[in-house]
């Protein structure tokens, strides 16, 4: 990493999202915290949505365009961004979550004050398709819960989408799995014991 590479890259797969997407990007390049790449997957959508990223990455020269021919699936896609990145940190977001303007901020000065944490998230408000809340989901901070809903509970540690991560540990430790689901949780589970969470 250099002086002029960016502190954040948010990367994100798309795959036919296109009714989503302006919201969706929206929230990302109006984060108060501005020092950041947008890495953009198109994962071999047929529904206009390669057109809205273009359409974006002319308007902001943070965005960054990667197109699949075929649609490989989350893991792959995501393992493509990350590989390219240029941030001290990887944060996540998918096509049809909308960012709080303040996230990318608070959640580097959270990483920067606590270098022993490599990756966290934040609680979730579940949205209908107004845009109206239906139910906030809060995630333990206790590190004792944490590992234990991460064996037996049914959210998990993170909200995937929520989720910033240190580069390194990608690094260091390898890339999503290729697999169908849960590529989130495979993640967490390889480096949780690693982490005072």
């Amino acid at each position: 990493m250099t002086d002029k590479d960016p502190l954040v890259s948010v990367v994100m797969s798309v795959y036919n999202g296109q009714i989503t997407l302006n919201e969706t990007i929206v929230s990302v390049l109006s984060q108060t915290l501005e020092n950041f790449e947008f890495i953009l997957i198109d994962d071999g959508s047929t529904d206009g949505s390669l057109e809205v990223l273009k359409e974006y990455k002319i308007k902001d020269p943070r965005v960054l365009i990667i197109q699949n021919d075929a649609n490989l699936g989350l893991a792959a896609s995501l393992n493509k961004g990350i590989q390219i990145a240029k941030g001290k940190y990887i944060a996540r977001i998918d096509a049809d979550d909308i960012c709080v303007p303040e996230r990318f901020e608070k959640q580097v000065r959270f990483l920067e004050r606590n270098p022993s944490i490599l990756f966290l998230g934040s609680n979730v408000t579940l949205i209908d398709d107004g845009g109206n809340p239906i139910r906030e989901i809060q995630y333990e901070t206790d590190p004792n819960e944490l590992r234990w809903n991460m064996l037996f509970g049914t959210s998990g540690i993170i909200a995937h989408p929520s989720a910033m991560i240190r580069a390194q540990v990608f690094r260091e430790g390898g890339l999503y799995k290729l697999t169908r689901s849960s590529q989130d949780l495979e993640l967490w589970s390889r480096y949780i014991n690693n982490s005072p969470l």
